[in-house]
């Protein structure tokens, strides 16, 4: 059984007995030189490899601009982010996506 089937037959609940082992994966942030760009993508592919866990998680570094809430009349004034805040982020995942896609 691959990773991925074996991921899979855990989230359908299809443990038959022959599950080998249980899926995992562990998650942390790569710091601040390897948020975005070709550094984020390498850092990542780098640690997936080198743990040889099971799912791939991307970490998401995008930071928000500040917004206080303090009454339920403040979340009306959060700002809509458009696609272009994302940008970063999205060129992360897509050169990940790329390179993992199988």
């Amino acid at each position: 059984m691959n990773r991925r089937d074996a991921v899979f037959s855990i989230l359908e609940e299809k443990v038959d007995g022959k599950q080998e082992y249980v899926p995992a994966a562990f998650f942390l942030h790569f710091g601040s030189d390897f948020r975005f760009g070709a550094p984020a993508v390498e850092r990542h592919l780098e640690f997936f490899h080198a743990t040889g866990m099971d799912l791939f998680k991307i970490q998401y570094e995008q930071e928000f601009p500040p917004h206080t809430i303090r009454c339920r009349s403040d979340w009306a004034g959060i700002p809509v982010l458009n696609e272009e805040f994302f940008a970063p982020q999205l060129e992360v995942v897509r050169g990940l996506v790329g390179a993992l896609k199988e």
